[in-house]
């Protein structure tokens, strides 16, 4: 309890000394070291403090070349280079193409069973039906997907856009 008293008064002393306390703190705190012998010896202590400190210290300057220096250090490393650079385009194409045929199969496959018959010329009374789907949240799903089409190629389109102006900038 008495550490916290002292730690305490220490810290209104240097808030004192410092000249951030209020006027009636600062009035409070000038009475207190004007009549507790405590508060006096903490203050002289303090001052002395205080006063050595703003007579032996000195603020530091940079080097005079310190933003050159600076300057030639952000010049001298190496920009990374751009992520289309890392991408194999064989590989990019290869993927491309996977999804194109398996969408392009999927369609024919689709389109072949949507027929109400088949006929091969052995057997033309064969006929498939396609049970029915459930259309009532098909145009739900629909528009859905056409949202999520749309802001994508928006960001698309902005990301496009933003490479462009940047090329322009760097090369002007």
């Amino acid at each position: 309890m008495i550490q916290l008293e002292e730690e305490n008064r220490e810290m209104e002393v240097w808030e004192y000394i410092d000249g951030t306390l209020g006027a009636a703190e600062a009035t409070r705190i000038a009475n207190l070291i004007k009549t507790d012998v405590l508060w006096q010896a903490k203050f002289d202590e303090l001052s002395q403090i205080n006063l050595e400190l703003k007579q032996n210290t000195e603020l530091e300057q940079p080097a005079l070349r310190f933003t050159k220096n600076v300057l030639e250090a952000v010049e001298a490393t190496h920009i990374a280079r751009p992520s289309s650079v890392y991408i194999n385009p064989a590989v990019t194409k290869g993927i491309a193409a996977f999804f194109v045929l398996t969408i392009l199969s999927l369609v024919t496959i689709i389109a072949i069973a949507g027929r109400n018959s088949f006929s091969t010329g052995l057997a033309t009374n064969i006929s498939y039906h396609i049970p029915q789907l459930n259309t009532e949240y098909l145009s739900i799903i629909i528009k859905g997907v056409f949202a999520v089409n749309i802001v994508l190629a928006l960001l698309f389109l902005d990301s496009f856009l933003r490479k462009k102006a940047i090329k322009k900038i760097v090369v002007q």
